[in-house]
C-alpha cells in the first residue's frame, strides 16, 4: 500500500488549514512536512516505509525550524530594559525612601507610599514617621525595609 503524492498534499493542506482554525502553532510544521513528502514522492517513487520515515524526519526538521523562529520572535517582544519592573509594583520601590505609617511591632509595620499603605517588615524597632529604605520585596506584596 502506498500513499500518493496528492494524498500527502491534501493531508498537508488540511493540517495547514486546521492551524488557522485551532489555537496553537504546531500543525503548520506537520503540514509543511506532509507537503515536503508530497513533493518528494512526486519526483522519487517511495514505498510506505520511506514515506513515513521521510514524514517523521521532515516533521522534526520543521518543528526545530519553528522553535528557532518563535524564539527569535518572542525574544524581540520581551519586556524592554527601560521598564524592568513593569507590572511588578512592589519591586519598583526598592532603593527608595518612605515614612513609616505605624510603629514596628514584632517586625511588622506599614509604610506610606504615595497615597497607598503597604505592609512591611523590619528587623529593628522603629517609630511612626521615621524614614526607611526599601531593600527587598517578599512574595511580591511585603516591602522589606531598613532604617535610613
Amino acid at each position: 500500500m502506498n500513499i500518493t503524492y496528492t494524498e500527502w498534499a491534501a493531508f498537508g493542506l488540511l493540517l495547514v488549514l486546521l492551524e488557522l482554525m485551532l489555537p496553537g502553532t504546531y500543525l503548520v510544521w506537520f503540514g509543511l512536512a506532509s507537503l515536503g513528502v508530497s513533493l518528494l514522492s512526486y519526483f522519487v517513487p517511495l514505498d510506505l516505509t520511506w514515506q513515513l520515515l521521510s514524514f517523521s524526519l521532515l516533521s522534526i526538521l520543521f518543528a526545530l525550524i519553528g522553535v528557532f523562529i518563535y524564539q527569535k520572535l518572542f525574544k524581540s517582544t520581551r519586556e524592554p530594559e527601560t521598564h524592568p519592573y513593569l507590572n511588578d509594583y512592589a519591586s519598583q520601590y526598592i532603593g527608595k525612601s518612605y515614612k513609616l505609617n505605624e510603629d514596628v511591632v514584632d517586625g511588622k509595620t506599614k509604610v506610606l507610599v504615595g497615597d497607598t499603605v503597604w505592609l512591611a517588615e523590619c528587623d529593628r524597632p522603629l517609630l511612626k514617621g521615621e524614614t526607611v529604605v526599601v531593600t527587598a520585596v517578599k512574595n511580591g506584596l511585603i516591602l522589606i525595609v531598613s532604617s535610613k
